[in-house]
């Protein structure tokens, strides 16, 4: 009889978070079956899904939003890892533009429209192991709320540089360096 792992023994096995394992069953590389509320992979899946040479690497796309000397964060409702504050960001789906996936995400989680303007660079991320492109984006309209109130427990503007007391020590240095910029330039305005 083959072994089952929850999604949790599969996390703490491959050295990811949870949610990246459930990101990975969403997108089809990973069986899983639910009994009942719970979601369990089979010993033989996991197998299957360790030797594929064809699995695509989970991509995400951030949306670094900034208007009037202020750049938009979501807080998550459950920590990953040390993560807890973040910018908006989401799940690339096959072949779309990791700059229309930063906006759509946004919108989704905020209710702000913004524009994609430059890509501030790509990292593999130390703590969820999957590849992140960062956007930084122009406001555009919208009032600010909480939209998806499942993952966020609130969003909110905060000044360019607080970011760095907010997030973890491993804060992408080409944004950290892009919103100090900014907040320098408008320092001397």
């Amino acid at each position: 009889m083959d072994n089952i792992f929850t999604l949790k023994e599969v996390a703490k096995h491959l050295k990811v978070e949870y949610r990246t394992v459930l990101r990975e069953i969403h997108r089809g590389n990973l069986v899983a079956h639910h009994v009942g509320n719970i979601l369990l992979i089979s010993e033989e899946n996991l197998s299957r899904y360790l030797n594929k040479s064809n699995i695509q690497p989970l991509r995400v796309s951030v949306a670094v939003v900034t208007r009037r000397q202020k750049v938009l964060l979501v807080k998550r409702r459950f920590k990953e890892g040390v993560l807890q504050w973040q910018f908006p960001a989401g799940t690339v789906q096959f072949k779309e533009r990791t700059s229309t996936r930063a906006e759509i995400e946004c919108l989704q989680e905020t209710g702000i429209h913004c524009k994609a303007q430059r890509k501030l660079g790509y990292r593999v991320h130390p703590d969820t192991k999957v590849v992140i492109s960062y956007w930084a984006c122009d406001y555009i309209e919208g009032q600010l709320y909480n939209v998806d109130t499942v993952e966020n427990s609130e969003v909110k503007w905060v000044g360019l540089i607080e970011p760095e007391g907010l997030f973890p020590s491993d804060y992408y240095k080409p944004v950290k360096s892009y919103l100090r910029e900014l907040h320098e330039k408008s320092s001397t305005e």
